[in-house]
């Protein structure tokens, strides 16, 4: 092998290519590790800068083309230009052949003289690390530690040993051990320091105890990518954290500014809206400015004011808003206030209910004191309702007996499964004496007949029979049974009867994911009394006419007091 192999460059006269090659080779033959092969490289660089000094000069022919071990027997002379033999390699004279540059087989003393000061300057400088190694310990990553040693890899000093096997075998096996003072970021630095890369090992590039000192390296910068593939995640959802968190506090910033907006918008778009309703809904009538007196659950607003033409009327109103179709909703209660002014002129009796199924609203009523004078009273609200036009602009009124024991059954039209064909709230305003009348009387009966059938006249049951025999012919989605009612003694028919006996669901009973309802069959008071006499039994009204007692088969009860019964406690008499 020629010196130019060895250096593994072109034969070249450029020094500094010479030197480069050299520096660049001697990283691979370590003159401790590779002592042979580092003394083949110093003597073809040698030989190598002679050549370089002796081309441009001398006009020499020689080219270096061999040098090794094939050549190490032959002859060496001093060259013309004063070359001595620490110049080794040369192959001079006249011998016929071209000039040929090689090494000789001895080392010269010079070489060895280099050797020995090189290996003692190494030992000192071992030393100095070893030292430096025990000395400057300080606690985990400490930032003037971390900062001397960096210096200290990157000097000269250490950059002479670095290839050095003692240190490469301390190292080695006790780098992971021994270091408390930085851990990854020491070992990144003796990384930098021995000019490690990652793809070095897949080219087999390191043997030895080099080989296991990049292995051990290597964990570091394994560790230190993924920190760093882990800080930029951690960056990244910190800077998505700030964002949503500005966007959250924007958000209740905005939220907090729309609050009072939300909350006057309502309250002033519900006072708004109250009064276009009451304008809408009492086109002839003036109010004042509604005043906000209260806050209600469920977010109401309680309004007052009144009409100008009553200023000694106070009305309330309820404003609701609601929120999932955006509107609002009023309770107000002008039209009672305004049917019992008009009603205590011409004396007749008022008072409120509440109509309207799941949109309760408070309605005006007026009373009947009884169902023989029903005539006058008719009379009167007809002409009450002609004379007063404001009257006709009023919510439905709610005409009722004075003295029913279940009042609100009339009005609300029955109970809970037996309704009556129309709840008792008229328009009177659209309707004359007569037919008012009418509907008021077959109302009355069909109350009697089912709620309070003890209080009932021999007079009224001959008057009424028939009629309410008809009636209960159209009754015919209910269970029953036609009873004959005879007068006592005479065994005259008065009425036949149809009592029904109703189902509804009482509860529900729940199987798994499906709910079964649980029936119940009902009776209402009033039929009870003709279903207990039909069967003989023993019956008595109180005096105040608010019930009876029963007596049958050895049983007693008192019945009356509840507009229903549950048939199943009448069957248990049997």
């Amino acid at each position: 092998m020629n010196i130019w192999e060895r250096l593994d460059i072109a034969p070249t006269t450029d020094k500094k290519a010479i030197q480069k090659a050299y520096a660049a080779q001697s990283r691979r033959f370590h003159p401790e590790e590779k002592p042979e092969e580092f003394k083949q490289l110093y003597e073809a660089y040698q030989a190598a800068l002679n050549y370089a000094k002796k081309a441009p000069g001398s006009g020499s022919e020689s080219t270096g083309a061999d040098f090794g071990p094939q050549n190490t027997q032959k002859q060496n002379n001093t060259s013309d230009h004063g070359s001595s033999r620490q110049e080794r390699g040369f192959i001079q004279g006249n011998t016929g052949r071209k000039p040929r540059l090689s090494l000789q087989q001895d080392t010269s003393p010079e070489l060895l003289t280099y050797f020995a000061t090189r290996q003692e300057k190494q030992q000192e400088l071992l030393a100095a690390f070893f030292k430096h190694w025990e000395e400057e310990r300080s606690p985990y990553k400490n930032a003037q530690v971390l900062a001397w040693w960096k210096d200290y890899l990157a000097s000269e000093d250490f950059q002479n040993i670095r290839w050095n096997p003692q240190l490469l075998k301390f190292l080695t096996e006790n780098i992971d051990r021994r270091f408390f003072y930085g851990g990854n970021e020491m070992k990144l630095l003796f990384w930098d320091a021995y000019g490690f890369r990652e793809e070095d090992n897949e080219e087999n590039k390191y043997q030895g105890e080099l080989q296991k000192l990049w292995k051990c390296l290597h964990q570091a910068v394994e560790q230190e990518k993924k920190a760093l593939v882990e800080s930029q995640r951690h960056q990244a959802y910190e800077k998505k954290r700030r964002f949503y968190q500005k966007l959250l506090a924007a958000a209740i910033l905005l939220v907090c500014l729309l609050i009072p907006l939300d909350l006057l918008y309502k309250r002033e778009g519900g006072r708004q809206y109250l009064i276009r309703y009451m304008e809408q809904q009492y086109p002839e009538t003036g109010f004042s400015k509604p005043k906000k007196t209260k806050r209600l659950s469920y977010g109401e607003i309680r309004y007052t004011f009144h009409p100008l033409s009553h200023p000694d009327l106070l009305v309330t109103a309820d404003v609701a808003y609601m929120e999932q179709d955006r509107s609002y909703q009023i309770k107000e209660n002008y039209s009672p206030l305004l049917l019992a002014y008009y009603a205590s002129q011409y004396g007749l009796d008022c008072g409120q209910a509440e109509y309207g199924g799941g949109q309760t609203e408070p309605h005006g009523v007026l009373y009947y004191p009884d169902i023989d004078h029903v005539d006058a009273f008719c009379e009167t609200v007809a002409r009450m309702f002609r004379e007063h036009q404001e009257l006709t602009h009023l919510s439905s009124v709610g005409i009722c007996g004075k003295n029913l024991l279940f009042p609100d059954v009339l009005l609300q039209g029955g109970v809970y499964g037996f309704p009556f064909p129309a709840p008792q709230f008229y328009e009177p305003w659209t309707m004359d004496a007569a037919e008012l009348k009418a509907q008021i009387r077959e109302a009355y009966m069909i109350y009697a007949f089912h709620y309070e059938a003890w209080n009932l006249t021999p007079q009224q049951y001959e008057e009424w029979g028939p009629s309410y025999e008809k009636l209960c012919e159209d009754w015919d989605d209910y269970e029953g049974a036609w009873h004959t009612m005879y007068r006592d003694g005479t065994g005259e028919v008065l009425c036949r009867l149809y009592l029904p006996v109703y189902s509804y669901a009482e509860s529900y009973t729940r199987f798994g994911d499906y709910s079964l309802p649980n029936y119940v069959r009902k009776m209402t008071a009033g039929d009870a009394w003709h279903y207990l006499m039909s069967h003989g039994a023993d019956l008595a009204v109180s005096e105040d006419g608010r019930g009876f007692s029963v007596r049958m088969n050895g049983n007693i009860g008192l019945w009356g007091t509840e507009p229903t019964v549950y048939f199943d406690k009448l069957e248990s008499w049997y």
